[in-house]
């Protein structure tokens, strides 16, 4: 099988690690795979199945009525009409599109909870009441999401799939939470002296402007994760049988033998569609995928 067409920024199929090779350019019990990115998680597709490397955009998708979750349609490749898999679904893991749907909702709910904040920091004022609630930004379900993202860099790709500027925004979320927060704290205390009337335009000021600005912020980000983010399509060949895995990006090719090839348990996800894993030499490893058991699923005879 020879490649018919790689991406311009994709790996070359023929390029690889050195090893000793035999007459047929591959050393004894060694098998070259095309190394993909699903989840944050590599999987290894054999280069002898792999037919094709193109953008998900390159493909016009047709849907299939009543296909199940894992087939998002066809594509008709070179005359002929195959199915595209969701891999991620396939694999039992969030879609992309679910996994951005996650993210919209909870960038809704720390919105509705700043406002609820704000709310509450207004009737403490209006009604002299106690204010139960924290004045520190750092202790908000915001403020901790934000710690996260910048300090966790698998979540933080994960985000950077969908815009590339979403670290600066996430980023940029810190300055206006914070000011509203201190804002919310120096209204208290100006409740506190006995000034309710500042402490109304204190909150009613950084409502307008932090509390604004968090929203704008807010709607960026869920307008750059709402349009999804670009995947990959491996075309791939089995006997007469052709299918196309979305995925969600392309890395490399790597030379694996097959003695380092080990079992995964039952119990891991997506294991009865994997022959085993193998270990990399920075600590990671790359699932091998088992394309006759996807096929089964994907695309019976």
């Amino acid at each position: 099988m020879t490649t018919e067409q790689t991406t311009p920024n994709g790996p070359s199929l023929e390029s690889a690690p050195s090893a000793t090779l035999d007459p047929n350019g591959m050393a004894p019990d060694v098998t070259r795979y095309v190394i993909v990115e699903v989840n944050s998680s590599n999987y290894g597709f054999p280069t002898g199945s792999t037919v094709e490397l193109m953008a998900s955009s390159a493909a016009a998708v047709t849907r299939v009525p009543k296909s199940p979750r894992f087939v998002h349609g066809v594509i008709n490749h070179r005359g002929s009409i195959i199915p595209v898999v969701d891999t991620r679904a396939l694999l039992g893991l969030k879609t992309a599109s679910e996994q951005g749907e996650a993210v919209v909702k909870r960038i809704g709910e720390y919105e509705l909870e700043l406002l609820a904040w704000v709310d509450a920091i207004e009737t403490a004022i209006s009604s002299g009441e106690q204010f139960e609630g924290t004045t520190n930004a750092g202790e908000t379900t915001l403020g901790k999401w934000r710690h996260s993202v910048l300090n966790d860099p698998r979540e933080l790709q994960r985000l950077q799939q969908y815009d590339s500027g979403i670290r600066e925004q996430v980023e940029s979320t810190a300055v206006p939470h914070k000011r509203l927060y201190a804002a919310g704290e120096k209204a208290l205390g100006l409740l506190e002296s006995g000034d309710s009337e500042g402490a109304q335009e204190c909150v009613k000021q950084a409502k307008e402007v932090e509390f604004g600005a968090l929203r704008r912020i807010f709607r960026s980000i869920k307008r750059n994760v709402s349009g999804g983010f670009k995947t990959m399509l491996v075309i791939t060949e089995l006997g007469e049988r052709r299918a196309a895995f979305e995925v969600d990006s392309v890395h490399t090719v790597k030379d694996c033998a097959e003695g380092d090839i080990e079992s995964l348990p039952d119990t891991a996800t997506g294991s009865e569609f994997m022959r085993g894993l193998v270990h990399q030499d920075d600590g990671g490893y790359v699932l091998i995928c088992d394309l006759e058991q996807m096929y089964h699923l994907a695309c019976p005879l």
